[in-house]
């Protein structure tokens, strides 16, 4: 899925190099602002085609659950600059709001569809990006200088944080947090992948006295900065969407996909569009 900017449009493409069109395309109107995030995701616990969703955010102040077949099944305007969302168990949600100071919104689940009220804000200076860890059962997000775990209590209609479990600082060539993605390569399921001065892994579990971060950089890895998007596949190949110098948001009209080692195996994208995220396919439910 690619996060289009220039048309505020998801588009979902096949996994190829020079794809041309769009195999699905959902475009939102001018009260979103500009596209920010997009996940595949089941609401609740309903692992069929009924409980598809995909989770979208816009900084215009919107967030809201998309079916299939494009039509919303929730949207709730949240206000400030919503930059990330995320399906939590049993119907909640979380945003990461980077207005203001920054935040992260905890939103509760009604009887059949999530509310239209923030249960809790918590501070997180320029807040990014949210991940749910269900082996954990963290909440994870990150900010402009650290990425933090949240411990939610059990109240699916008013989520709040009973407490922060971790607090991983990012060093200061890496500050300006901007994406967490849950890596999805072959035995990494305790890996958190991280932007956006810099690329690379924070680990969900470690010792005490143990660095949970990975900088990526050095051999074949090419200078990568200004990230707003970073994923991977269960190959170990990722896919990066960066901005340019002086602009606001992903001014590129190609993501890259790179291989394990760093190289680059080709690009995704079309002509004079204007990505700012973008997602390998799958579904994930908690």
């Amino acid at each position: 899925m690619l996060v289009n900017q220039s048309d505020n449009e998801l588009q979902l493409g096949n996994r190829t190099a020079g794809w041309s069109s769009a195999n699905w395309n959902r475009t939102f109107n001018g009260v979103w602002g500009k596209l920010t995030e997009a996940k595949f995701r089941y609401y609740r616990e309903k692992k069929t085609e009924a409980g598809k969703v995909t989770a979208v955010a816009g900084d215009g102040g919107h967030v809201g659950l998309v079916k299939p077949n494009k039509t919303i099944f929730w949207d709730y305007e949240i206000g400030g600059s919503p930059h990330s969302v995320e399906v939590l168990p049993g119907g909640m949600i979380a945003v990461a709001d980077s207005a203001g100071a920054g935040s992260v919104k905890l939103i509760g689940a009604g009887s059949d569809k999530p509310k239209k009220t923030v249960s809790q804000t918590i501070p997180l200076a320029k807040a990014h990006g949210v991940v749910w860890d269900p082996t954990g059962k963290l909440l994870w997000a990150i900010g402009d200088t650290m990425i933090r775990a949240y411990k939610l209590n059990n109240s699916k209609a008013n989520p709040k944080v009973d407490k922060i479990v971790k607090t991983v600082k990012l060093p200061n060539a890496a500050s300006s947090g901007h994406d967490l993605f849950q890596s999805r390569a072959t035995g990494q399921g305790n890996l958190l992948l991280w932007t956006e001065w810099r690329v690379g892994t924070v680990k969900k579990v470690y010792g005490a006295n143990e660095n949970p971060l990975k900088v990526f950089g050095g051999g074949n890895w090419p200078n990568i900065n200004r990230v707003k998007s970073f994923s991977n596949w269960t190959d170990g190949r990722y896919v990066v969407c960066q901005g340019l110098k002086g602009v606001e948001y992903c001014n590129k009209d190609r993501a890259k996909v790179l291989n394990a080692d760093g190289t680059k195996a080709y690009e995704l994208g079309q002509d004079g569009k204007r990505y700012y995220k973008v997602r390998p396919f799958f579904w994930v439910g908690w």
